[in-house]
């Protein structure tokens, strides 16, 4: 029911945007969880398919940020990039062994501001202290 209700969501979005969240990491090299491959197989495929521009993603306790992926490689034409904002309070995780997809990926509290404007986006990422940590741009 989920995935019919994201399939129909996403094919009659007609916005310049498409960022997709949710809790459980599907490319993630962080702590105890990792990666959801049960998901990654169910989703990806639809993010894919809709040219979703970035999936935000939780469970670890840790902030990294992908390269461009798709279907586990990565690829900056057609990839998507997966950020994990999951440094709001609890221990944080340390790194597992790094993938190659794996671009930043640092083991702190932090926080991320986003500046939308037509055809760019920007992310910020700023630990406790409010020093950058972080910075991602995606231009259409």
């Amino acid at each position: 029911t989920q995935l019919d209700w994201l399939d129909k969501e996403l094919k009659a979005s007609g916005s310049d945007w498409k960022i997709a969240f949710f809790h459980h990491p599907i490319y993630s090299s962080g702590g105890r969880h990792g990666s959801n491959l049960e998901l990654r197989a169910q989703i990806e495929p639809l993010f894919l398919k809709y040219k979703v521009d970035m999936v935000l993603q939780g469970h670890d306790h840790n902030y990294e940020r992908t390269l461009p992926i798709k279907e586990n490689l990565v690829d900056q034409a057609e990839g998507i990039t997966y950020v994990t904002l999951g440094g709001g309070g609890s221990p944080l995780y340390i790194q597992r062994p790094n993938e190659d997809w794996s671009a930043k990926f640092l083991p702190a509290y932090h926080f991320a501001i986003f500046d939308v404007r037509e055809k760019n986006l920007k992310m910020t990422v700023y630990d406790k202290s409010g020093e950058v940590v972080d910075t991602f741009e995606i231009q259409k």
